[in-house]
C-alpha cells in the first residue's frame, strides 16, 4: 500500500502541469465562444402527426403551432418527417426559454421541444483493455477508480512529460508501452533496477540497468501448490 499511494501521488504531481498547458489544440476545451442571441430563440420541435404531405412546407405545420403558443415565427426549417426547427422572435416581457418550452410541450399537437444549441463531442475509450482497467473508470461505478475519462478532455498527455513510476518493474510485452525506447517512436525512457538484495530480487542479480518485470514471484514450486493451478 505504501508503494500504491508513492505512485500515484507522483503520477499526480508530474501530470498537473499539463492540465492547464496552452500548447495542446484539444476540441473540447477550444471551443468556440458561446453566441448569445437575446432576439431569436431556436428550438427544435418533434410534432406527434406526420404532415400529408411531402409538398407541405415547414412553416405550414409550425406556424398555426406558434400562434396557440403565442410566440413569433420568424423562420422554420424541416429536418425530418415531423422533426422542425424553429426560430422565434424575442419573448414578451422577458419571458424564459423554459416557460416558452414548457407552453410549447403542453400542445397537444407536441411530442417534444427542446432548444437548439451546440453540443460538443467528449473523449471515449477506444482501447480494448479500458473495460479491464476498472482503476481509470469512472468513481460513480467503481470508489477507488481515478476518473480518467473526464480528464481526457481536458488533455490526452505530452510528449514533453516525463513520468517515473516506481514499481516492481516494467513488463516490455505491454501495447500501451512499447518496447522501443523514447528515440525509436516507442514510450519508455531507459529505466533501472533499484533492488541490492539478490535473495529479493526476483531477477537474481543486485542493482542493475536492467528496468524489466521478470514475472510475479511465482516458481517452479510454487506452480504445484492448489492455489497456482491452472
Amino acid at each position: 500500500m505504501r508503494r500504491s499511494r508513492f505512485f500515484l501521488c507522483l503520477c499526480v504531481a508530474v501530470l498537473a502541469p499539463t492540465f492547464v498547458s496552452s500548447a495542446e489544440f484539444n476540441p473540447v476545451q477550444a471551443q468556440p465562444g458561446v453566441q448569445h442571441e437575446a432576439a431569436v430563440q431556436r428550438i427544435i420541435v418533434k410534432m406527434r402527426a406526420l404532415e400529408s404531405g411531402s409538398h407541405v412546407g415547414s412553416a405550414a405545420v409550425t406556424a398555426p403551432l406558434a400562434r396557440r403558443a403565442q410566440l413569433v415565427l420568424k423562420e422554420s426549417h424541416r429536418i425530418a418527417p415531423r422533426l422542425h426547427a424553429i426560430k422565434i422572435g424575442p419573448a414578451i416581457g422577458g419571458e424564459s426559454v423554459a416557460a416558452i418550452l414548457a407552453r410549447l410541450r403542453t400542445d397537444a399537437a407536441v411530442e417534444y421541444a427542446e432548444v437548439d444549441q451546440r453540443r460538443y463531442p467528449q473523449a471515449v475509450a477506444d482501447d480494448p483493455l479500458f473495460p479491464a482497467q476498472w482503476y481509470l473508470q469512472s468513481a460513480s461505478a467503481t470508489p477507488s477508480a481515478v476518473n480518467a475519462e473526464s480528464a481526457w478532455d481536458v488533455t490526452t498527455g505530452s510528449t514533453g512529460v516525463v513520468i517515473a513510476d516506481i514499481d516492481t518493474g516494467v513488463r516490455f510485452d505491454h501495447p500501451d508501452l512499447l518496447r522501443a525506447g523514447a528515440g525509436d517512436g516507442g514510450r519508455l525512457l531507459p529505466g533501472y533496477d533499484f533492488v541490492s538484495d539478490v535473495n529479493s530480487a526476483n531477477d537474481g542479480d543486485g542493482r542493475d540497468a536492467d528496468p524489466s518485470d521478470p514475472g510475479d514471484w511465482v516458481s517452479t514450486a510454487d506452480t504445484t501448490m492448489p492455489e497456482f493451478q491452472d
